[in-house]
């Protein structure tokens, strides 16, 4: 897991996370062995407001796809 702040419309939040790299393709030798290989992928978990946990209104709203895109843009 990890974490990041982000001000978003001026609100600082505080943000917890779950970050996957991606991997890189094996090839398939004569065997069958190998693999197909993903992408990175990032999933938040959390997302507070000083002490309080906003996450589903984030949700309810659409917001967490912003958010997300945001995040992207910022690992770049």
């Amino acid at each position: 897991m990890s974490n990041m702040t982000m001000d978003h419309m001026g609100v600082n939040l505080y943000i917890e996370y779950d970050y996957q790299p991606a991997e890189k393709e094996v090839r398939y030798d004569s065997n069958g062995t190998g693999y197909p290989g993903c992408p990175a992928s990032l999933e938040i978990t959390k997302i507070m407001i000083e002490d309080v946990d906003v996450s589903e209104l984030f949700e309810y709203y659409g917001l967490i796809e912003k958010i997300e895109e945001k995040m992207w843009e910022e690992r770049g």
